[in-house]
């Protein structure tokens, strides 16, 4: 089974971080930082399984040391955001080329949409972990690439509270269509799918597939972070129990900024938003009560985009104080240890010959324990380590104080929220005699539907046979879309079956909105509750109405007419009956599916 995951983060110079280094580290190269000196090599680093490089089309692409150091260079804050990193899964499914192909069919999507350039590493799963495990790092630009290659404007469209949401699922979306396509491609049965799985268990409760929503019912996995992975492998290596282990480094995690319950909740924050979207394209803005519900939503989803970026902020912060005093600090330390010993050694010794000590003060002639006490000294206040770690002090000290100013933000963002989910709760909740009437208006609008629902199956029962007989269930022609199957009885079925059920919507609605019953809060309810039941009813309807058809039996049939076929020279009326459906295709028999 295939596993989907897409994550976008940012690489910032405010927590530590380069864009070359990020580079680097990705591609297994080595990349010298034109702006600090730094030389990043990672070129001993295994599991780099295939690099490449992308921009938008009709632009060359840039290689990784040029364009990182270009993208270093257009930024001139100490806090910028230097690159976005697009972290996917690769399905385990595919082969080394096909991964390849994969990855760069998505960077080719995110470089043309947004204008940017960038590198690609595709990683193999570690020699100790999961085996499934290829994913690929896609690092991209914050500014648009010209046809020469030169960095422009950065582009806002991905920070901006408005958009930044809706791209990102657009994002998501196009990660899990462009998997399909590759899966189904290269054969592969299994598909992903970009939504949580408690979204996949409701569709799954919706189309009536118990058995599907049964194995959905699940909690989400977890991704436990590279510590607690080194502790389990360290602990496996060593043959010894890893719950120690792993109760510090959880109470660590909860002492320092309970990072991985951030991130979890990260994941419910990016689904609240995609809900609000959905919810706010759907309102009503005519009536009173749906203006108020308007605008509480609004302010709901600004506060959940505010939440999202105080808490990544927050996060990053965190793992940047979590990490404790660089080498520098700490050697700017062992100097200044030793300039204090080599003073209170020559204080020792004057105090312990105070008469050479006059003499020495006399004659200009100083000892070997003051010559060493002010080589110390001069060692420790010209240090450049003591420059860099007076420089982190301070920065480490405004950082200190913007993680304090993030929480209490943090704090009143979630009293917020939990306010305005509490007063669009009550906004939304029906009073018993409101859900009575809803109750009876939907039960009523259904009996007075079933007579048109039985008259459609009986004018339409000798294609809705047609359709059982070659292996068209009825998804294939009951949808919410009008589909193309290919077969033009089905496809006309599909259609007819669309616009009938568009009119019995329409028709509910409209006799929905003169119920005096129901208040205007409650039609939309009585709409969905409608919808629900009276697609219950045409499929019932329906279904009675199909034969009986084994079509295992019929697959195995058509396999021996195949094999029979493959001896003797096919008949002129055996090739006019070889049409199979798409559907069957790869499913029934050994074809494969060619949509």
């Amino acid at each position: 089974m295939s596993i989907y995951s897409a994550s976008l983060k940012t690489i910032s110079r405010s927590v530590g971080s380069s864009a070359t280094a990020a580079a680097a580290y990705r591609l297994g190269e080595v990349i010298e930082d034109e702006r600090t000196g730094e030389c990043h090599d990672y070129t001993r680093r295994g599991g780099v399984e295939g690099t490449f490089a992308f921009a938008p089309a009709g632009t060359a692409p840039l290689p990784a040391a040029k364009l990182w150091n270009a993208a270093e260079a257009a930024e001139g804050r100490k806090n910028s955001t230097v690159a976005r990193e697009l972290l996917i899964a690769l399905p385990h499914d595919l082969d080394p080329d096909q991964r390849e192909s994969l990855t760069r069919a998505i960077a080719a999507q995110v470089a043309d949409r947004y204008g940017v350039a960038g590198s690609v590493g595709i990683h193999a799963p570690d020699a100790e972990g999961d085996q499934r495990n290829y994913h690929a790092h896609i690092l991209f630009t914050t500014r648009s690439v010209d046809q020469d290659g030169k960095l422009g404007a950065k582009t806002r469209v991905l920070d901006d509270k408005k958009s930044g949401p809706a791209e990102t699922i657009w994002i998501r979306k196009m990660v899990e269509q462009e998997t399909n396509a590759a899966l189904e491609a290269a054969g592969v049965e299994s598909r992903v799918d970009c939504r949580s799985l408690k979204d996949q268990r409701a569709a799954a409760l919706e189309m009536g597939n118990l058995e599907l929503a049964q194995e959905l019912d699940r909690a989400p996995q977890t991704h436990e972070g590279p510590k607690v992975t080194d502790i389990r492998r360290e602990a496996a290596r060593e043959g010894r129990e890893v719950l120690g282990a792993l109760d510090r480094a959880a109470a660590n995690d909860a002492q320092h900024f309970d990072i991985d319950a951030d991130r979890a909740e990260l994941a419910e924050v990016v689904s609240m938003i995609e809900h609000i979207e959905k919810r706010t394209a759907e309102r009503e803005t005519a009536h009173v009560e749906a203006i108020h519900e308007n605008g509480l939503r609004d302010r709901l989803k600004v506060a959940l985009t505010d939440f999202d970026s105080v808490r990544s902020e927050r996060i990053d912060l965190a793992i940047k104080l979590d990490a404790g005093k660089p080498r520098f600090v700490l050697d700017a330390l062992d100097l200044k240890k030793e300039m204090v010993r080599a003073n209170r050694e020559a204080e020792a010794w004057r105090k312990a010959h105070p008469i050479a000590a006059k003499l020495a003060d006399s004659t200009g002639i100083k000892p070997e324990t003051d010559r060493k006490a002010e080589r110390a000294s001069e060692a420790y206040m010209k240090s450049p380590e003591l420059k860099e770690a007076r420089a982190w002090t301070a920065e480490n000290k405004i950082d200190k104080a913007r993680y304090v100013e993030l929480t209490e933000t943090f704090e009143s963002s979630k009293v917020e929220i939990r306010a305005l989910k509490k007063e669009l709760s009550a906004l939304n909740s029906a009073d018993p005699e409101t859900l009575q009437a809803i109750k009876t208006e939907v039960a009523q609008a259904v009996e007075s539907a079933r007579p048109e629902i039985a008259d459609f199956v009986d004018n339409h029962r000798t294609q809705i046979e047609a359709a059982a007989e070659i292996g068209a269930g009825l998804d294939a022609w009951i949808s919410t879309d009008i589909i193309t199957t290919g077969n033009p009885a089905i496809d006309d079925l599909s259609r007819k079956a669309a616009q009938f059920r568009s009119r019995m919507l329409r028709e509910e609605t409209a006799r929905a909105e003169k119920n005096e019953h129901l208040m205007a809060s409650a039609v939309r309810k009585a709409q969905a509750s409608f919808k629900v039941a009276f697609d219950s009813a045409f499929r019932s309807a329906a279904r009675e109405a199909e034969p009986k058809v084994d079509h295992a039996a019929e697959a195995r049939k058509r396999a021996l007419e195949a094999a029979a076929a493959a001896f003797r020279v096919p008949q002129q009326a055996a090739a006019k009956s070889s049409y199979v459906p798409t559907w069957k295709r790869g499913h029934d028999t050994d074809l494969k599916y060619e949509p």
